[in-house]
């Protein structure tokens, strides 16, 4: 048997509702023992257009599906990652919340506490250099009383690059901010009734605090460790006031 292709062409015909149909027909020529026949197949036109519309709606759809799919995961990794820095930016220590602030390429360690002033209870900032986290690999040994004074002996002036002058700074707008008033009387001695806080500042091989009194510290400075030392004090006496351990 031969099956040769003849011509192709395009034909209508009456529907059952008296419309016009679009047919796509092909026309072979068949032999077959010795006798020629010919073969007519036609394909509703809408019927091929349906299908085609079928396959690229499908395609589309499956192609939409993928893009919300990647959409929502690069969403997903958006939120991951901004919660993944941001939790590098803030953290908990002993009840307060701290977060890590550069300004100008200088790195501090933001908190606050509420505060009383003028008749109305505002948040008091504080801002130190170190990590509070890394601050107690510095030993305090005590435990933290607190008067309406403090008094500081210092035996060395702790210059320190200025480190000295920050430290003291920060010791009485800190401790200021909570009731304390701070002085300075390098011939003071540690009063053993415990009426003010005696702290005596000075040269030491360990950076080290030491209770010595009922309200009385020795703070051991080594290698200019000034601010260190301050502020492992500071964020002891916070602990104790506002924090928890």
């Amino acid at each position: 048997m031969a099956r040769t292709k003849d011509s192709k062409r395009k034909t209508t015909k009456k529907s059952k509702q008296g419309q016009k149909k679009k047919e796509q027909c092909e026309i072979f020529k068949i032999e077959k023992e010795g006798k020629e026949k010919t073969l007519k197949i036609c394909v509703p036109e809408t019927e091929k257009k349906e299908a085609v519309n079928e396959n690229i709606a499908k395609k589309e759809n499956k192609i939409l599906f993928w893009v919300f799919v990647t959409a929502a995961a690069l969403i997903l990794i958006v939120i991951a990652s901004y919660f993944g820095f941001k939790s590098l930016k803030h953290f908990n220590y002993n009840g307060m919340e701290f977060d890590i602030r550069n300004e100008r390429g200088v790195i501090f360690y933001h908190t606050s506490f509420p505060l009383m002033y003028k008749g109305l209870m505002v948040n008091y900032n504080v801002y130190i250099r170190n990590d509070p986290r890394e601050l107690e690999s510095i030993p305090f040994n005590g435990s933290i009383v607190l008067r309406e004074m403090m008094v500081l002996n210092s035996t060395d002036r702790f210059v320190c690059d200025g480190d000295g002058g920050i430290a003291i700074y920060n010791f009485q707008q800190i401790l200021g901010a909570l009731g304390t008033k701070i002085i300075k009387d390098p011939d003071a001695e540690c009063d053993p009734l415990g009426r003010y806080v005696f702290l005596r500042i000075q040269p030491g091989n360990v950076t080290e605090i030491k209770q010595t009194g009922k309200a009385c510290y020795d703070m051991y400075v080594s290698n200019c460790e000034i601010l260190k030392a301050t502020e492992r004090f500071i964020m002891e006496v916070l602990t104790e006031k506002i924090g928890k351990r």
